[in-house]
């Protein structure tokens, strides 16, 4: 039994947990809202939950495993402090340094397709890590009555070519754009 009614919702994407732990998702809307949520967001025991936040009349079209991934980033700090000149209990008085983490990106390149034959590629650290709970933020320009259809992943020496209305589209041969952007029109 689910707390909500799901008359209207479809799948988008089906993941096992062991598949998005330690991932990072991407979430793509058709109103091109996009953002990157860590897969640890996602492990609960409950039967439903909400996947994602999305606004008036928006719907979610795409959501993809990334390669982008956590490190620990430890301050250089460490380094300076000489142990053996420490004395014995000196230890015991230091403060915690906190380890932070940063996100490590790959050289994944987002490609977002719209149904009027809109193109925009640009690379995935572009796109800021949120919480599921957040709307995200704009991944493409959209004109007016358009709307975000496809999302494609690259990765290096990745060369997919798509078919938009009977033309065939290199996707790597796109010009590089801005996240946010309008991207470019593909002609029949």
């Amino acid at each position: 039994l689910g707390n909500y009614s799901s008359e209207g919702e479809s799948i988008v994407a089906l993941m096992s947990s062991n598949m998005i732990k330690d991932k990072k998702l991407l979430f793509t809307t058709k109103l091109g809202m996009i953002k990157l949520v860590d897969g640890s967001e996602f492990e609960t025991n409950r039967k439903t939950m909400a996947a994602t936040k999305l606004g008036k009349d928006d719907e979610l079209v795409s959501v993809k495993i990334t390669r982008v991934s956590e490190r620990e980033a430890v301050p250089d700090d460490f380094e300076s402090l000489d142990y053996e000149q420490m004395e014995f209990g000196q230890m015991d008085n230091m403060v915690d340094v906190p380890v932070e983490t940063e996100l490590r990106y790959t050289r994944e390149i987002l490609v977002i397709q719209t149904e009027e034959g809109i193109f925009l590629r640009f690379p995935i650290k572009e796109v800021p890590e949120m919480k599921k709970s957040t709307l995200g933020v704009k991944g493409i320009k959209l004109n007016a009555n358009d709307y975000v259809s496809n999302v494609y992943l690259l990765d290096v020496g990745d060369n997919e070519v798509v078919e938009y209305k009977g033309k065939q589209v290199d996707l790597r041969k796109l010009k590089i754009g801005k996240r946010g952007t309008k991207g470019v029109k593909v002609r029949r």
